[in-house]
């Protein structure tokens, strides 16, 4: 490693250990955004970029969604889902999201796909 990374990687892995410092135990990541605890703009990210990765997972992991039609975008606890799916799965990928544990509001601009002729 080069000497001008050694800061930089000890920064990051500061970074790391005191993001996990005065966690109380038993409390889920991610559950409170830091938006509602007034945390900083890069907290907030973090925490909205992890509640997307979870909305993602669970999308994919029901077999009855096209998870790959949806986009998610996620700002301070707020959800939208956004795409053409077929419409029986556009309640079912709302209900998935409202599900998620840190989600405050769930906007669903999905749209029904147009029946093949």
């Amino acid at each position: 490693m080069k000497p001008t990374r050694i800061p930089l990687a000890l920064a990051c892995a500061a970074t790391l250990v005191l993001a996990a410092c005065g966690e109380p135990s038993g409390v889920e990541r991610g559950v409170t955004t830091a938006a509602e605890n007034g945390g900083s703009p890069l907290t907030v990210r973090a925490d909205d970029a992890a509640l997307k990765a979870r909305v993602n997972a669970a999308l994919a992991a029901d077999e009855k969604v096209e998870a790959k039609a949806i986009t998610v975008t996620v700002n301070r606890g707020e959800v939208k889902l956004d795409g053409v799916v077929p419409a029986d799965q556009i309640t079912r990928a709302d209900a998935i999201a409202r599900d998620i544990s840190g989600v405050q509001v769930v906007i669903n601009a999905l749209r029904p796909a147009q029946p093949s002729s």
